[in-house]
């Protein structure tokens, strides 16, 4: 689907069956563009629920918003339910998806019958939390450019963008480096890295021939 939304953006939106079932929306993690994982969608249609992923503002075809936040997320699923037609709906975010589940199920509390939040990270700044403490050295890189600013990060961004558009599944394990541990790196193979590797921003075209 491609929403047009009263602000004027347009998100990109996919959909699985079973079309009457219960959304399942399911927030990837950063950077990801919406892809759907077979294995995922037929496990939430087994119990009835229809997977729903979405490209966040300024991914694949999704309508960029400057200077938005987490919590501006909340907006945009509340127009997908709207366009489903979905009085209720359970949540799930990994990584980067986690802040955007967790903020659906405090600002949705009446429709949200459920939230999951899967390696993600706390809020921040939180009392007597030393945040950045165990992280890869390249979330600290980021999220240390992120503190300073726009001006410093974005150039970084750029760099890494360059990097992840041409990452096959053979080489996903080996591109998240220190972010994840020896055991998540045996398990990047096969179906399940030809799926990150998918959900890295890069030519529609591109993306069209690896899901092939």
């Amino acid at each position: 689907m491609q929403l047009r939304l009263v602000d004027g953006r347009a998100p990109e939106v996919l959909t699985a069956s079973p079309v009457k079932g219960r959304p399942l929306i399911f927030h990837l993690g950063t950077p990801s563009d919406a892809v759907l994982f077979r294995p995922l969608v037929m496990e939430a249609s087994r119990h009835k629920l229809r997977t729903v992923v979405y490209s966040r503002p300024g991914y694949a075809r999704s309508t960029a918003k400057h200077g938005r936040s987490v919590v501006d997320a909340v907006a945009d699923v509340q127009s997908i339910l709207d366009e489903l037609e979905a009085d209720e709906f359970l949540t799930i975010g990994w990584s980067g998806g986690g802040p955007h589940a967790l903020a659906c199920a405090a600002k949705l509390p009446d429709c949200c019958a459920a939230a999951v939040s899967l390696a993600s990270v706390a809020p921040y700044p939180a009392a007597g939390l030393d945040w950045m403490a165990g992280m890869g050295a390249e979330n600290i890189e980021e999220f240390n450019l992120a503190l300073q600013g726009e001006a410093a990060l974005l150039p970084w961004l750029q760099e890494q963008a360059g990097v992840l558009s041409h990452i096959e599944a053979a080489d996903v394990a080996a591109a998240l480096g220190g972010l994840v541990s020896e055991v998540d790196k045996a398990a990047l193979t096969g179906q399940f890295a030809e799926f990150i590797a998918c959900t890295f921003p890069t030519s529609r075209s591109e993306r069209h021939r690896r899901l092939a």
